[in-house]
């Protein structure tokens, strides 16, 4: 039981109660306020940033593919340069059996290697063409991706 000089009217009425009342309250407020505030990030898009952030996504997406486009690229020509300088050995091997025939008088001889050096020689002129071709496709896919990274940059903001 409450001694008698304890009164709760007074202690709601008096000025300390109050007081104590109106900072829980103000401090409640506060601290919703804070929470609300830090939530703030993590809420949903808009459904207008949506279309946004697809078209930040797609263009990001189009970089990564002519990334990868130009590494196949670059992997293709140095493919094809290794498969000329195999066939370019095959051609100085045939005419070098073709100049060792001459020089013996095996005619027949000098006749199927002349017939595989030009055989060789032509492999390598189409492998030239093909390298040429390449070359022109790398170059093409470079300024592809140079195109997607201007626009990927401007639908970010990057301004220059």
């Amino acid at each position: 039981m409450l001694p008698r000089a304890f009164s709760l009217r007074r202690l709601c009425f008096s000025h300390s109660f109050n007081q104590l009342l109106w900072e829980i309250t103000m401090k409640t407020r506060i601290a919703l306020f804070a929470l609300a505030l830090a939530a703030l990030p993590f809420a949903a898009q808009p459904a207008s940033a949506q279309g946004y952030y697809d078209r930040l996504d797609r263009d990001e997406a189009r970089v990564v593919r002519d990334n990868d486009r130009i590494w196949h690229e670059r992997a293709d020509i140095a493919r094809d340069w290794r498969a000329l300088s195999r066939e370019r050995g095959q051609r100085n091997y045939a005419a070098f059996r073709e100049r060792e025939a001459l020089w013996r008088g095996n005619y027949g001889a000098a006749r199927y290697f002349d017939w595989r050096r030009r055989h060789e020689q032509a492999e390598i002129n189409a492998g030239r063409s093909d390298i040429a071709q390449d070359r022109q496709h790398l170059a093409d896919e470079r300024f592809q991706r140079d195109i997607d990274v201007a626009h990927r940059n401007y639908d970010e903001g990057w301004r220059r």
